[in-house]
């Protein structure tokens, strides 16, 4: 509640007595709080060392990228002010930029996809799931890219060994069917 004497009316006349203002400062503390629990969400998030988070710019110039990208793909070199094709693997681009024309014409809706980028070798690359998201001005007017991505390298590894051996065992039963013998 804010107590304050009045000054004038309308009219502009002068008023004798006081003003009492109440003000429901239950939402307005609720919406702090909110705000600093999505702050604390997003330093987490920015500092986590399981995420990537990149912001590029509408040309795709990487504008941000947290420590963990930087440190896992310091390889390839700088990141800040460089284009982001230039860490992805070239059979991905034209998704990567199918994926950037969808964000850009639907700003605040996220879209993931699986992202291949080079490794040290030539014949190995990393696989990272991304989410984007175009960030947009007061008007929707597409700023950027936000993406938060992790790096699911391992469970494609997993996921191809699992096929090797289920092939593995198809030509087995096969081969074992053609020699198989009746002794009855």
């Amino acid at each position: 509640a804010s107590i304050f004497p009045m000054q004038e009316n309308h009219e502009g006349n002068i008023q004798k007595g006081w003003m009492i203002e109440l003000k429901d400062q239950t939402s307005e503390q609720v919406k702090i709080r909110q705000g600093l629990f999505q702050n604390e969400i997003l330093e987490g998030i920015l500092n986590s060392q399981a995420h990537f988070v990149i912001r590029t710019d509408l040309q795709g110039y990487v504008q941000f990228a947290n420590q963990s990208f930087q440190e896992k793909y310091a390889f390839m070199g700088p990141t800040i002010g460089e284009t982001s094709m230039k860490l992805i693997l070239k059979e991905d681009h034209p998704l990567v930029l199918h994926t950037m024309e969808k964000c850009m014409a639907n700003p605040g809706t996220i879209f993931g996809i699986e992202i291949r980028k080079p490794y040290q070798g030539d014949d190995y690359f990393y696989t990272n799931y991304w989410e984007f998201v175009a960030l947009s001005d007061e008007e929707n007017r597409p700023t950027g890219i936000l993406g938060i991505g992790h790096d699911i390298t391992h469970l494609k590894g997993v996921e191809l060994a699992l096929k090797r051996s289920e092939n593995f065992l198809k030509k087995a039963l096969d081969i074992g069917k053609i020699g198989a013998w009746d002794w009855n």
